[in-house]
């Protein structure tokens, strides 16, 4: 039915289901992450291999639900913050670090603010030793962390700082030994920061 579907250019008049359908690059990246929970590595990996051969995305390790223009940087997934951001921003960011580190441990100390931290319940994990604290998800705060955390509210209000209007800010916390199943996000307009 798909194929005819894509035959048609898309008819939602003969086909009305899959109007409603999920996209082919979400159903080829759920159905290769759940090979991979299953740990069938090679399965997954000629799952995410038509999802390349369809021009869906360009590499098997990066499956956004919509390719953007990418500018290559020899190879590397991982940069210095420097290279990245603006510098107002990375500035800003710096000058925050130690004061939200403070703020956070005080939290935890005082076992203030656990009822914000949610486990990470993406299916990412499975030991139920990830939390995530989301500040802001899609635009929009949640107060109850920026209540418990001012300082992180701060550094994204600004008024010269980007706005995220899709993706999260947030917080993240793992206990050793956490083992974080392979995966990827659904798009490529992230960046994430890991501070140790």
């Amino acid at each position: 039915i798909y194929q005819s579907w894509l035959e048609s250019g898309g008819d939602t008049l003969n086909f009305p289901q899959l109007k409603y359908a999920m996209s082919r690059t979400t159903v080829l990246r759920h159905w290769g992450d759940a090979l991979n929970a299953l740990s069938m590595k090679e399965s997954a990996e000629e799952i995410y291999e038509i999802g390349v051969s369809e021009n869906l995305w360009t590499k098997i390790m990066c499956r956004p639900e919509k390719q953007l223009e990418t500018i290559e940087a020899g190879g590397s997934y991982f940069y210095e913050i420097e290279e990245v951001l603006p510098d107002f921003v990375v500035q800003r960011i710096k000058e925050s670090l130690e004061g939200i580190r403070t703020e956070f441990m005080k939290n935890v100390k005082e076992g203030k603010g656990v009822e914000t931290w949610k486990v990470e319940s993406s299916g990412l994990h499975s030991t139920h030793t990830w939390f995530q604290l989301p500040f802001y998800v899609d635009g929009d705060s949640k107060p109850g962390a920026c209540g418990r955390y001012p300082l992180v509210c701060e550094v994204y209000d600004g008024e010269r700082f980007p706005a995220a209007k899709k993706g999260q800010i947030k917080l993240s916390a793992m206990a050793g030994g956490t083992v974080v199943r392979k995966h990827a996000g659904p798009t490529m307009e992230r960046l994430r920061m890991h501070c140790s």
